[in-house]
């Protein structure tokens, strides 16, 4: 049992022969101002493992952009998550949350969450995809962000 916390910071990660980048048990990653393009798999999987994201562009990626599965944990923030082949967002028994960010013109959805994930967040745009949301997915999502109690 080991875990690795790692930092990508303008950073390109492109062009790679599977995912752009791969990260399972119980590591977690620090993704800023950096692009994950056109790798032939996914462009983030995470396996039982957590990611936070800001000021990223995914885009272009064979599969998903972003892949969850296994009780991982993503915060995605001011990032762009555009044109990949598959799913901009697919979590599979994962929790989310995505704040201010574009998910579009994805091939598949632009967010994706099976019955056992939950996803929160405010003010996404979520346009032009295969289908722009699934079924579990809460309208909140392109919502503007609602004062809290006291605000």
């Amino acid at each position: 049992t080991r875990s690795v916390a790692a930092l990508l910071d303008a950073t390109f990660v492109t062009g790679n022969l599977a995912a752009g980048i791969e990260i399972a048990n119980r590591a977690a990653i620090l993704v800023l101002d950096s692009t994950i393009a056109g790798n032939a798999g996914y462009g983030l999987l995470v396996n039982t493992s957590s990611v936070s994201i800001r000021g990223a562009t995914i885009t272009s990626n064979e599969s998903d952009g972003l892949h969850l599965l296994n009780q991982s944990v993503l915060s995605l923030v001011l990032s762009d998550v555009s044109s990949n082949e598959s799913d901009g967002l697919h979590l599979e028994m994962s929790v989310a949350s995505i704040r201010q960010n574009s998910l579009l013109d994805n091939t598949g959805f632009g967010v994706f969450i099976d019955g056992a994930s939950l996803v929160t967040g405010y003010e996404n745009e979520i346009s032009g995809n295969g289908t722009d949301t699934s079924e579990n997915v809460p309208a909140e999502l392109t919502e503007p962000r609602q004062a809290g109690f006291g605000e």
